[in-house]
């Protein structure tokens, strides 16, 4: 369950898994496409 103290460390860990699924794919242009995605969840949670 998500609460406000632990929402900050759930979305630190999902970046985290993303980067690394990313990371193995060496793909430039699907890095930036997630990143952006990230960045617009981001701005939803926050």
């Amino acid at each position: 369950m998500l609460t406000v103290d632990n929402i900050g460390t759930e979305w630190f860990n999902i970046k985290k898994k993303v980067t690394e699924l990313v990371s193995n794919s060496n793909n430039k242009r699907i890095i930036k496409i997630i990143e952006t995605i990230l960045t617009i969840l981001n701005e939803l949670i926050y």
